[in-house]
């Protein structure tokens, strides 16, 4: 276990990560945590008050804005290590991740990297071949207390007992995750990360609506499925606004024609309060 040191925590807002920032502060390190914040992330738990609490700085990485989402997706796009079930390339989004932190650990006088990181926890990123992998990556010290004290595999047990330990209350649920990972949302993600339609303007589209693509032209379209999303959709230059009963739609393709606006109609007929069942099968092909 490393004592005295300065660390930059990898910090998710997990059980896991907390449990780490209270074990390192205990062996008298000098903690500091970095969080990627992107549009992947399936929950909010990094913005309550722990890392305040516990008097430890926060740098974030804001991978939805230049130049760190363009990098981000392309890591995604790219994989080396390949996927999982999802489009989840876990190994090299950890890579990714380390990378990055390890320069701002050495750019601001930092001993050393930590981690969360459980062997045996996660099926594609904490396997001993994966370890090893990332361990080749990476020059500076990354320091995994969870192991160091014993924790291994997917049981809980012992971080719940170590969250009572510390007073560690309210802490997310493990159910959430990274979104890439969801295998219903696959073949969206792929299909909108490929074909280079997800950046900075749109990226606010990307876990809203119904998504139908079509590869000649390149058409994409967005249907609101609520009021709160109709509003995100209305806000762009290419829509059919929403209305009473009548979805906002967003169309985008390489050529705007009008046969782009023809499908961007027919989407919020086959949509509407109460829907044009023969629109609506007719779509259901190009659905993301």
């Amino acid at each position: 276990m490393i004592q005295n040191k300065k660390v930059l925590l990898l910090y998710s807002g997990g059980l896991d990560s907390r449990i780490v920032a209270k074990v390192l502060q205990e062996h008298n390190n000098k903690v500091e945590a970095i969080f990627f914040n992107h549009p992947f992330n399936s929950d909010e738990s990094i913005r309550d008050n722990f890392l305040d609490k516990n008097n430890i700085a926060l740098h974030e990485i804001n991978c939805y804005e230049p130049p760190w989402l363009s990098r981000f997706l392309e890591m995604i796009t790219t994989a080396e290590h390949g996927y999982g079930k999802g489009y989840n390339p876990c190994i090299d989004c950890k890579i990714f991740y380390k990378k990055v932190a390890q320069q701002y650990a050495q750019e601001n006088d930092l001993d050393c990297l930590a981690t969360g990181e459980v062997p045996g926890q996660r099926p594609m990123s904490q396997t001993e071949k994966a370890l090893t992998i990332m361990k080749k990556e990476i020059s500076i010290q990354v320091a995994k207390p969870l192991a160091d004290i014993g924790v291994t595999g997917r049981s809980r047990q012992k971080q719940i007992e170590l969250a009572k330990k510390y007073g560690i209350e309210d802490y997310p649920s493990p159910a959430g995750g990274c979104l890439l990972a969801d295998t219903q949302l696959k073949k969206k993600f792929q299909a909108l990360l490929e074909n280079s339609l997800i950046n900075p303007e749109t990226v606010s589209l990307l876990n809203i609506g119904r998504h139908f693509y079509f590869e000649q032209n390149k058409e994409w379209y967005v249907v609101g499925r609520n009021e709160e999303e109709c509003e995100v959709i209305d806000e762009y230059e290419n829509v059919i606004e929403s209305g009473p009963g009548k979805p906002g739609v967003f169309y985008r393709a390489e050529k705007i024609t009008d046969s782009v606006k023809q499908k961007a109609l027919e989407l919020q007929k086959a949509y509407k309060k109460h829907e044009d069942k023969q629109l609506y099968q007719k779509y259901q092909e190009w659905k993301l």
